[in-house]
């Protein structure tokens, strides 16, 4: 039995009739009824008792109808679920954050333009958001980079400047900047080693011979603040996302030449999605919102793949 065949059956079930059934399927009647009839003698039975223009269902028929509502139903239903992603009336969304600040915004706007779209968010540091997106595991990311591989495709909406944390009280709390060798034997409190805040810190004191005097490791910039207003050391940290704390002092680094953007990025196999297009869409147009409070946006780097 193929397609084409039980389609033709339970069209003519359906409609009570060959002609009904051609002009539901937008066929010639004589090809519906070729394909009941291949149908009934490639497995010699009579779905159909002919009396007549009348049609009645045979037991086998009948049976075979009970079967078919149900396989046309779940493809009715499959068409339904993509049809509605397409439409963005439905589906759901795979989304990955390196921070909760910039990502609540934008899944707020995001939902109130879909509210029928279902967000899953999955927040992890950069590298294991890129790899997330690497292996189909989510399907956009809100993520730090200094530049994005030939994989990927993004978005820069922020520039990220690094800076060192310390606590209120401290003794450099009044400095507007400092150098990098002045690190040297200060306590130093550090993401995990895949953090991409952590790299970029560890590479600017390689590239000035300091060696940083680690204190602490801990899994998020949450917690890391919290240790640096506790006074268990410094702390370097990416300026974009944070609000302020009256515990904690930014201090520039002088001598570190970081240039890092948030992105909003995805698989470039992956961008013609409507519901990824949707979501990079919706970062675009909140820029001048979050302009509005003070956060930095230059413009967007774009260049669609």
């Amino acid at each position: 039995m193929n397609y084409t065949q039980l389609r033709a059956f339970h069209a003519v079930a359906t409609t009570g009739g060959f002609t009904r059934a051609a002009d539901f399927l937008n066929v010639t009647q004589p090809a519906v009824t070729r394909q009941i009839k291949a149908l009934e003698e490639d497995y010699g039975i009579a779905l159909f008792h002919r009396r007549g223009h009348h049609l009645e269902l045979t037991e086998s028929g009948q049976n075979l109808y009970t079967v078919s509502q149900r396989i046309f139903g779940l493809i009715k239903e499959a068409g339904d679920i993509v049809s509605g992603e397409s439409e963005l009336r439905g589906g759901s969304l795979r989304v990955g954050a390196d921070s909760p600040f910039y990502i609540m915004e934008i899944l707020a706007a995001f939902k109130e333009q879909y509210p029928s779209m279902a967000l899953t968010v999955s927040m992890d540091n950069a590298n294991e958001l890129f790899r997330a997106l690497g292996n189909f595991e989510i399907d956009v990311a809100i993520v730090t980079a200094v530049d994005l591989t030939a994989e990927f495709f993004g978005v820069a909406f922020t520039r990220l400047d690094l800076v060192l944390l310390v606590p209120d009280g401290h003794p450099w709390c009044r400095r507007k900047s400092i150098s990098l060798d002045m690190l040297k034997g200060q306590p130093i409190i550090l993401r995990e080693t895949t953090s991409t805040t952590r790299q970029l810190f560890m590479q600017a004191l390689e590239d000035v011979g300091v060696t940083a005097t680690v204190v602490m490791e801990l899994r998020n910039q949450v917690a890391v603040r919290e240790a640096v207003a506790a006074g268990l050391g410094l702390a370097p940290e990416l300026v974009g996302g944070m609000r302020r704390d009256e515990r904690l002092h930014r201090i520039s680094i002088a001598n570190a030449p970081v240039i890092c953007h948030e992105y909003i990025a995805c698989r470039k196999d992956r961008y013609s999605l409507h519901k990824v297009q949707a979501f990079f869409d919706t970062v675009k147009a909140l820029a001048p919102v979050l302009a509005e409070r003070q956060i930095v946006w230059p413009n967007a780097i774009d260049a669609r793949p």
